[in-house]
C-alpha cells in the first residue's frame, strides 16, 4: 500500500510540522524522507522517495527488514525439513503461524499508512 504526495513547499512544511510537532521522528532529505512514530514503539517506518513524476512515493517498510528476511527464511527452512521428515501436523502448524505472522505485518503496514495519512492530512489542513 503506498501513497503518492506531491513535492511541494507546502508538503514539504508539512513534512516538517510532523516533525516539529513529536509526533514523527525522521529525517527530511531533497528526493527521500524517513519517519518513524515517536510516541509509540512500532517495528515498521515510513519512508517516501521522489519518483521521476516529482512525487513522494510513500510506503511503510520494516525498520529491520534484513532482520525480518532472516527470521522468514530460517522460519520457512524449518518447515520445509519438517516436510521432508514426514512430520506434517508440525508443518501445519509451522505454516498456519507463519501465514498469521505475515497477516499480522501486512495489517501493521496499513496501519502505519493510515495513520501517516490521517496525520499528514490534518497538519496540512492546519492554518496557523
Amino acid at each position: 500500500m503506498s501513497q503518492l504526495i506531491t513535492k511541494s513547499e507546502k508538503s514539504i512544511q508539512t513534512l516538517n510540522k510532523l516533525i516539529a510537532s513529536g509526533y514523527y521522528k525522521g529525517e527530511i532529505q531533497e528526493n527521500r524522507f524517513d519517519l518513524t512514530r515517536s510516541d509509540f514503539i512500532v517495528n515498521h517506518k515510513i519512508v517516501g522517495v521522489l519518483n521521476s513524476h516529482s512525487k513522494f512515493e510513500t510506503k511503510s517498510i520494516n525498520k529491520n527488514p534484513l532482520l525480518y528476511k532472516f527470521f522468514l527464511l530460517i522460519y520457512s527452512i524449518i518447515c520445509f525439513l519438517s516436510l521432508l521428515k514426514g512430520n506434517w501436523i508440525l508443518s501445519f502448524i509451522l505454516i498456519l503461524f507463519l501465514t498469521l505472522i505475515l497477516g499480522i505485518d501486512y495489517y501493521k503496514k496499513r496501519k502505519e499508512m493510515k495513520l501517516f495519512t490521517k496525520k499528514f492530512l490534518s497538519y496540512s489542513v492546519k492554518k496557523e
